[in-house]
């Protein structure tokens, strides 16, 4: 429980890599932190490129740690 207390923003767009995504979320959930996840703000679920569904919030908090979920997301985010 080290980063009981903590928050920490995942961002994630549309056809994310899973794997990228849900290993640090509950990795980080176990430590103890609370997770929010932060989309582009075009919808307000993003699929996964094999499907899974996540739900998303549009403006963090500014006392968040931002940790930027893989390169596929990134790229999706530039291009819009």
């Amino acid at each position: 429980m080290r980063l009981k207390g903590k928050k920490v923003v995942l961002l994630t767009e549309n056809l994310y890599q899973e794997l990228e995504l849900w290993v640090p979320y509950y990795r980080l959930k176990e430590e103890g932190a609370e997770v929010v996840v932060v989309g582009s703000g075009s919808n307000r679920t993003y699929t996964g490129k094999y499907g899974y569904p996540i739900e998303v919030i549009k403006k963090p908090k500014r006392s968040m740690s931002l940790i930027s979920m893989g390169w596929s997301s990134l790229e999706a985010m530039h291009r819009m």
